[in-house]
């Protein structure tokens, strides 16, 4: 994740079938105690709408703008176990949004079809872009690998 400048990693990104992903907002490898794990996410309460381009370590190479609620509530776990149940805003928020798109997604990429963006349906979901860019990689369905 930090390799590659990223915020967040969802566990299918990296072949793994859990639904978790650890974030951190800053994306700085110096600060792990701002790196959060969030197992077996649920999100409610979506409010306001705010656009920004977002990347995916998943897409390297693509980046677009996609229409996200700007405060949630999210509910699951950390590592120890403990519950997480928060209101969270800002770059947390869509971050987490993005994050919890890959868990709930068998391919691990961020779709407007996830069950995560069915289940909230009071939050806008991540959008795909109305038409795929030239040399568009095809995504395996997860648990598929290629060696």
């Amino acid at each position: 994740m930090y390799e590659h400048e990223g915020i967040g990693l969802a566990a299918n990104q990296v072949d793994l079938p859990y639904r978790m992903f650890v974030i951190n907002v800053e994306g700085d490898p110096d600060k792990p105690e701002l790196e959060r794990v969030f197992i077996n996410p649920v999100i409610s309460q979506g409010k306001g709408l705010g656009e920004m381009k977002e990347g995916c370590l998943s897409l390297p190479d693509v980046r677009g703008p996609v229409t996200r609620n700007t405060t949630i509530r999210v509910q699951a776990y950390d590592l120890a176990g403990n519950e997480i149940d928060e209101v969270v805003d800002g770059m947390l928020a869509r971050v987490i949004l993005h994050e919890t798109d890959h868990a709930a997604s068998s391919t691990g990429c961020c779709t407007s079809s996830s069950s995560t963006s069915r289940a909230a349906s009071n939050r806008a979901s991540c959008r795909t872009p109305k038409r795929w860019p030239p040399g568009w990689p095809t995504l395996k369905p997860h648990g598929v690998r290629s060696r």
